[in-house]
């Protein structure tokens, strides 16, 4: 049976300290259903992922409703966790930016997770991008009960931004950096 391959920060031969647990692809695939975890392709799930989109969520293999959500920081931190998008793929292959913002675009996925803010409608869009990108891979993920789809997502950001509205863009990225917080 396979078991962690890496070690994090503060771990020994024995797995993560403090409340961390050494996750077996097996006891994996019988958190997250059948070839689940082969789509995810991990062989560690860092803890703070099995305990928002698994053990809470999925109670016993089943959906209880209560939904979770992954920071910047996690999707930074963990690419190998990423469904669906790739580190280097270029944020205008999923937003649709204004031709105002369309600099933004030319960044990869993993870029978007690093944005700061800024003034005006181009710093909002920086701060919307940011929490836009955790929440696509968030609602991708099949361990995270995201409280949107992917299509929602990107339909709501796509809207921000046409909107070249910076309380606009700030106002959704709010509500996505608390979705994306829900887990934490």
């Amino acid at each position: 049976m396979a078991t962690c391959e890496r070690e994090t920060p503060g771990t020994g031969p024995g797995g993560p300290k403090r409340g961390g647990r050494l996750v077996t692809r097996r006891a994996l695939l019988r958190r997250l259903g059948v070839g689940t975890a082969a789509a995810v392709g991990l062989s560690y799930v860092k803890p703070s992922l099995l305990t928002v989109g698994v053990s809470k969520a999925y109670a016993n293999g089943i959906y209880d409703g209560t939904p979770g959500g992954l920071t910047p920081g996690y999707w930074k931190n963990w690419p190998e966790a990423w469904v669906g998008y790739t580190t280097g793929q270029l944020v205008n292959t999923v937003f649709t930016l204004p031709s105002t913002l369309s600099s933004l675009g030319t960044s990869t996925l993993l870029q978007a997770l690093d944005f700061g803010g800024g003034p005006g409608v181009s710093g909002g869009a920086r701060i919307l991008l940011r929490a836009a990108v955790a929440a696509l891979l968030n609602a991708e993920s099949p361990a995270v009960a995201y409280p949107l789809t992917t299509a929602q997502v990107i339909s709501q950001v796509n809207a921000a931004l046409a909107s070249l509205n910076r309380d606009t863009m700030l106002a959704l990225a709010s509500q996505l950096d608390a979705w994306n917080n829900l887990g934490t």
